[in-house]
């Protein structure tokens, strides 16, 4: 027989890294510090003809002599080593920060409004890590695919990189869907929580635990080109049956809102989904610390005791019916 701690109930979410920003400002600067590293010459081009780096002599005398320090007129990333802690590297990326803030203050990018809270060296700097890092990781795919000298297996190389490539590219747009999906139940909650203030609280408690680490994602459903294109939903293994029945029921209320609301849908169509799920997510990992009733049983007995202890499960929450 399972024995579950006795602790606190303790629904305050865990630190979770930030959900992108909305359109507006955000968008905005990212949007211009794309164009200025591609006016640089950072990223990877249309044409697929990707960045070179530095000679190897110019960084190991700037890194041992500081001789030959990069400059704003030829600015180049030493794509092998760390975009962080290398010395060469930490250089072209502050030029290129200051660079990019003055440009901003000066009105050279029309559509960002300076913010000093927001748009700060430091803020910039990770910025530009975050947008320098995909086209590093390209390089250094390229580099070991160049490196066989054999053509068979450079043909192979290439092969299983597309076929990462593809799958890394559907995953991001299924955390883009998960995203999506946490947003529009939250203003589904908002928008009906004058039905029963009570209970629309709790299942708004419910899905903040969650996060999107709990939304369930979507798979195209529909062969490749059939119109109208319809998804499905893929489930999560470890979730409780109550949890997902709670979180379909509160997407049903989804048109009823909007026809109270008299809204006027604006943008592209949502696709038709189907809500039952044919397969369950084999990459989905268990958040950990939610109450034992949010597990699903029979997934949860199956564990073993050092994944239980692992889960650190709580005291059972009340899942409400609508």
């Amino acid at each position: 027989e399972d024995s579950e701690p006795d602790c606190n109930d303790d629904l305050t979410p865990s630190p979770r890294r930030k959900h992108p920003g909305k359109r507006g400002i955000k968008n905005q600067l990212h949007q211009s510090f794309r164009k200025y590293l591609r006016d640089k010459r950072l990223l990877q081009s249309k044409t697929g003809t990707l960045p070179q780096s530095p000679p190897s002599q110019a960084v190991q005398a700037f890194t041992n002599n500081n001789e030959n320090p990069p400059s704003l007129d030829n600015i180049a990333i030493d794509w092998q080593d760390s975009l962080r802690s290398s010395l060469w590297n930490t250089e072209a990326i502050n030029l290129m920060v200051i660079d990019f803030q003055q440009k901003i203050q000066t009105g050279s990018y029309p559509s960002v409004t300076f913010d000093d809270d927001t748009m700060n060296l430091d803020d910039l700097r990770v910025l530009c890590i975050d947008k320098l890092r995909r086209t590093q990781q390209t390089y250094r795919e390229h580099c070991k695919i160049e490196a066989f000298a054999d053509v068979q297996e450079r043909e192979e190389a290439t092969r299983e990189h597309s076929c990462r490539s593809i799958r890394r590219q559907r995953l991001d747009r299924l955390n883009t869907r998960k995203h999506g999906t946490l947003e529009r139940r939250r203003k589904i909650v908002q928008q009906n929580r004058h039905r029963n203030p009570q209970k629309w609280d709790m299942i708004k408690r419910i899905i903040d635990r969650l996060d999107v680490d709990g939304m369930s994602g979507d798979e195209t459903d529909t062969a490749i080109g059939v119109k109208p294109k319809i998804v499905r939903r893929v489930a999560l293994p470890w979730i409780s049956p109550a949890i997902t029945d709670l979180l379909h029921t509160v997407e049903l209320y989804a048109p009823a809102t909007y026809e109270e609301n008299m809204s006027v849908p604006v943008g592209n169509t949502s696709l038709p989904r189907h809500m039952e799920a044919r397969r369950t997510s084999q990459n989905s990992i268990a958040i950990a610390r939610l109450p034992r009733n949010w597990y699903n049983d029979a997934w949860y007995k199956v564990n073993s005791s050092g994944i239980r202890a692992l889960l650190d499960v709580r005291k059972d929450f009340e899942v409400p019916c609508l």
